[in-house]
């Protein structure tokens, strides 16, 4: 049977009246969990709990930090909004485009299209990935997939040599909301 050991230790609330305490565990196998509690009743109305993901030494760490809770809404208002626009960016991606970069791949071989696609799409995946990725799937498949990726729309419109400035404004408006929200969180 696999036991969990819990340690608590208490800190000073951001009002500076209370405390908070972080709950750390960890069990035989080298699991951990990591959490936060406000003990403070006007911290705990007033503040709100942000979790994030950060590198360090190229391993993901989740962090923790107080926000003012009218600033963590205001964020997650702006986040939900960055999705939405990056949601409608790939909807016209795909409807506008799809049937083109299909027509433009119609003939090659899935390594001719890895190629392609390896040659204009900075970071993509290994040759294997994509063989595994696209086993069965017909290339219209495959690239519907491809291009549900916000991240991959503007090098999918420069490999086509198209200028959409409707999906340039939607992008730039989501990377503008998630920069704002950024903000908000680390004030």
């Amino acid at each position: 049977m696999m036991s969990w050991e819990y340690t608590e230790i208490k800190y000073p609330c951001p009002c500076g009246q209370g405390t908070y305490t972080e709950i750390s565990g960890s069990n035989d196998w080298q699991q951990t969990s990591r959490d936060w509690r406000m003990d403070c009743p006007a911290c705990r109305e007033g503040y709100g709990l942000h979790t994030y993901t950060y590198y360090r030494h190229g391993m993901a760490e989740t962090g923790y930090r107080w926000v003012k809770r009218t600033s963590l809404d205001a964020a997650n208002e702006l986040k939900t909004k960055a999705r939405d626009l990056r949601s409608r960016a790939v909807m016209l991606l795909h409807n506008r485009y799809l049937q083109m970069i299909v027509t433009r791949f119609k003939d090659s071989s899935k390594k001719a299209v890895w190629r392609e696609l390896q040659k204009n799409i900075p970071s993509f995946i290994s040759l294997s990935t994509f063989y595994a990725r696209t086993n069965g799937k017909t290339t219209q498949e495959y690239l519907a997939e491809l291009l549900d990726n916000y991240t991959h729309c503007g090098y999918v419109l420069k490999l086509l040599d198209i200028d959409d400035s409707d999906i340039f404004i939607l992008l730039t408006d989501a990377e503008s909301c998630d920069a704002n929200a950024n903000d908000l969180l680390t004030k």
